[in-house]
């Protein structure tokens, strides 16, 4: 799934295309696609929705591989740790 980092100042281009380079790295073969940046002109036409006033471009990045289950089981876990009471199945007497 793509995701789209507006950049509105040009000092943000480098910091933010670090940022997502890093993170391609870290998905190293998993990752889904490469990070790039696109122009302003480029992200008004796919993005018509973003305030164009001052914006220099986008970086759009890639995620979305993740283990819904072990996520799940990892905050319902922290949760009980917190004191909140963690049922697989529960009844509801809703009407």
């Amino acid at each position: 799934m793509p995701f789209i980092l507006p950049v509105y100042h040009w000092w943000q281009v480098p910091y933010y295309w670090a940022g997502v380079k890093a993170y391609d790295l870290v998905a190293g073969s998993r990752n889904l696609a490469s990070s790039y940046y696109m122009g302003p002109k480029r992200t008004r036409e796919m993005f018509p929705l973003l305030n164009p006033d001052r914006l220099v471009g986008s970086l759009v990045y890639y995620d979305g591989q993740m283990d819904d289950s072990r996520m799940a089981l990892s905050i319902a876990l922290t949760a009980i740790s917190h004191g909140a009471d963690g049922t697989s199945r529960q009844r509801s007497d809703i009407r």
